[in-house]
């Protein structure tokens, strides 16, 4: 038994070391390689989206070399082309418009992709332009034309695409987005196309784009004449729309000029500051071929010290008692005035040198007011031995007419023109086609804007017709006065949006006669030319006289602003003009007789008056009897 463990012992040595006694070597475990991506799958290699914003979601599956998949691993996207799709950072795409793209996933050097087809399922049903007829006036002007594509359903497609065309690239020329340029005289045919839908415009390239621009004057002193102010201003047009304009005064050097306001028909400009003596002034379109090479122009003289206007003040009166409102005539021997004394109308007469004859007459009494209503406003017109009065009450909503006799003996009953009328009836016009038609009355009323109503009466106060409603192509202020001349009818009054003093043209038959509205006294600072109602036509000097209240920008209607009495050519073409002082006055009216001008005019409160102005010939210096009266009432 010693023996056995002995040996069992010297096993045990002999397998815990060499026989050298060095130490064992322990084995070496391998090193597993570092994972790289060598391939991308894709859930899908091609996609068709047939709506617009339609998306589907692409996944990608990263292996590495030992073709492991390789959880996690980093994926960028990308599109080749975002007009048709687009595709997140995610992976989803989504459809922008019809077309095809290249969607590619990538990671590291390893890239996979996919072919995406938008075909839109939703047919085109219409496709509308922004505009179907553009004109341009001048040459390489642009006008943008967008287009609306829209489904069977109405609903507008977004993103559809749209192709243009032009029938004729020598007159206009129009881009891939819809940009339309004008290059030559002519008519062409713009079309845009999507899918089967289309649409097209008609561009007119006018002729006068291709010549030089012909300038007129519209308002300003007249050719010849002899003003009193210092000051003036022009208002001028051209034949060709969308033109510049440049100015000279006093054979000075050109400059750009004439300002045009949003909504105007005319430009304008103003010079003040002139010295005494001649002025001349000049005016040229310009266009994009060139300026006009015959300017239009206007020459006068200043003197603002000498007795050189037309108007000079003989005399004036204040009307005993009267407060507001007035009306004047001539009935062979006396002037014939009315005006609201004691809450009525009253006809007051009085000699040519303004010296009253006689009480006033009330025409009106209670009985022909509405109840609870006061006299708001009237007219008068005296035809024959006839006067025929229009009236409107408190409200705005009646307007009567009645007549009598110059003595303001009524005759015949009152009529009701309009009753309960939605349209203001105060600031009624009345007046005749005397030259025409001596047995005619016409009442009007309107309100700011484009709409008139007219009712035509014979002398005896019988309807000939129905209301006639006529509307103008310009919207302007109805304050004012209308007269027949020349066979067509003259609506003066303020232009409202632009604050110019116009005259509207109206045929006999109350057509819209051309030039329809024109600029007789131009607004440049925003100042008001307006409530013209003061208007007479001297057929024997072809003159026109016209009073209209004048306003600066800033001023109220009620307690501020001046009245102007003016003198015109038979064009228009100013003559004299002269401020009434004192008082803000308003609401002339004239009467031309045996050579003066007879106004009557009030302050809108408590006081009337009537002046007398000398009316001079042309040529000579006015000459009057009361130099001391210039000044005029207070």
């Amino acid at each position: 038994m010693r023996f056995v463990r002995l040996t069992l012992a010297a096993l045990f040595l002999l397998s815990c070391g060499g026989g050298d006694g060095s130490t064992p070597t322990t084995p070496t475990t391998p090193t597993t390689p570092t994972p790289v991506a060598t391939s991308i799958t894709l859930s899908a290699t091609s996609l068709s989206l047939s709506s617009i914003g339609e998306t589907q979601q692409l996944t990608a599956t990263v292996k590495d070399q030992n073709g492991a998949t390789m959880s996690g691993a980093t994926v960028t996207w990308a599109t080749s082309d975002a007009a048709v799709t687009t595709v997140s950072s995610t992976g989803l795409v989504t459809s922008v418009a019809d077309g095809t793209a290249t969607i590619t996933a990538t990671s590291g050097s390893a890239s996979a992709t996919a072919s995406v087809t938008v075909a839109l399922s939703q047919p085109t049903a219409t496709l509308s332009l922004s505009d179907s007829t553009l004109t341009f006036a001048s040459l390489a002007d642009t006008i943008q034309l967008t287009a609306t594509v829209t489904n069977a359903s109405g609903e507008t497609i977004s993103g559809a695409t749209v192709t243009w065309a032009t029938s004729d690239a020598a007159v206009a020329t129009v881009s891939s987005t819809g940009l339309v340029t004008s290059v030559a005289g002519g008519t062409a045919t713009i079309t845009a196309t999507s899918g089967s839908a289309s649409g097209t415009a008609t561009v007119t390239v006018e002729e006068g784009a291709t010549t030089l621009p012909d300038t007129e004057i519209d308002s300003g002193p007249a050719t010849g004449s002899t003003q009193r102010e210092n000051e003036t201003a022009f208002s001028f047009f051209s034949d060709r729309p969308g033109t510049d304009f440049e100015c000279s005064l006093d054979g000075g050097a050109w400059g750009a000029c004439g300002m045009t306001s949003e909504h105007d028909f005319v430009s304008t400009v103003a010079y003040t500051g002139l010295g005494e003596g001649g002025h001349a002034f000049e005016v040229r379109a310009v266009n994009s071929i060139g300026p006009d090479p015959t300017p239009a122009s206007r020459t006068w003289s200043v003197d603002t010290t000498g007795d050189s206007g037309i108007l000079k003040l003989v005399t004036s009166t204040t009307v005993a008692g009267a407060d507001i409102w007035s009306g004047l005539s001539f009935d062979g021997s006396h002037i014939l005035l009315t005006t609201m004394i004691d809450g009525h109308i009253n006809l007051v007469k009085y000699t040519t040198d303004l010296v009253q004859v006689g009480d006033p007459v009330a025409l009106t009494t209670a009985s022909d007011l509405p109840a609870g209503k006061s006299i708001a406003d009237h007219k008068h017109l005296l035809m024959g031995s006839t006067l025929f009065v229009s009236w409107s009450p408190s409200g705005d909503q009646e307007l009567y007419l009645f007549r009598t006799d110059t003595d303001g003996n009524r005759a015949g009953s009152q009529v009701a023109v309009v009753e309960g009328s939605p349209v203001m009836t105060n600031d009624m016009h009345l007046f005749t086609t005397g030259e025409i038609d001596t047995q005619s009355v016409f009442v009007m009323y309107a309100e700011a804007g484009a709409d008139r109503y007219v009712t035509q009466y014979d002398t005896t106060l019988v309807v000939t017709g129905p209301t006639k409603k006529i509307t103008a192509p310009v919207p302007h202020d109805p304050l004012g006065a209308t007269l027949f001349q020349n066979g067509g009818y003259r609506m003066f009054g303020g232009n409202g949006v632009n604050r110019h003093l116009i005259v509207a043209n109206w045929t006999s038959t109350w057509a819209p006669d051309e030039p329809y509205a024109r600029v007789i006294v131009p607004s440049t600072t925003d100042d008001w030319n307006w409530f013209a109602s003061g208007v007479e036509w001297d057929s024997t000097t072809r003159r026109w006289f016209i009073g209209y209240k004048h306003m600066e920008s800033e001023e109220d209607a009620e307690t501020q602003g001046k009245l102007r009495l003016a003198v015109f050519d038979e064009t228009y073409g100013l003559l004299d003009r002269l401020q009434v002082p004192g008082h803000p006055w308003f609401r002339p009216h004239f009467l031309l007789e045996g050579g003066h001008l007879y106004v009557s005019y009030d302050n809108q409160s408590d006081k009337v008056n009537l002046a007398k102005y000398k009316i001079a010939v042309a040529g000579t210096p006015t000459q009057v009897v009361d130099t001391d009266a210039n000044e005029g009432p207070d």
